[in-house]
């Protein structure tokens, strides 16, 4: 063979760092066309900071007679805890209860597709 006809490894013909340094002008350009896709694509993407979430929340509130908090618990907002806690999806339920009113509120699993809460509840019965 002659000398001046080098056999170059597959190792080196496909290094891209030395590709890039002996051909800086397509580099460039390639750098800069990067670059401005990215910019177009960011100023055009709608993304908004604070999105619009409603969370799958159902709140009962219940009126009663003033018999004090105790009574009111566990004569109301038990018997709806459990009524509550038996509907599908349900994820969390909690209550605070006043001496004349008791507040129970139950948070659905948050998924791909929610359902009218209203459909899957039934009246509850002490």
């Amino acid at each position: 063979m002659p000398e001046d006809i080098r056999v170059v490894p597959a190792r080196e013909r496909w290094n891209i760092s030395r590709l890039a340094l002996r051909h800086p002008r397509p580099t460039l350009a390639l750098w800069l066309g990067v670059a401005l896709a990215g910019t177009l694509a960011f100023r055009t993407l709608q993304v908004a900071l604070l999105p619009d979430i409603a969370f799958p929340i159902v709140s009962v509130s219940v009126s009663a007679p003033p018999v004090g908090a105790a009574a009111v618990e566990t004569r109301i907002a038990e018997p709806l805890e459990r009524a509550l806690n038996g509907l599908p999806g349900i994820d969390q339920v909690s209550s605070t209860s006043y001496p004349d009113r008791a507040v129970v509120t139950a948070a659905f699993a948050v998924g791909p597709t929610l359902e009218d809460p209203r459909s899957s509840s039934s009246p509850a019965r002490p």
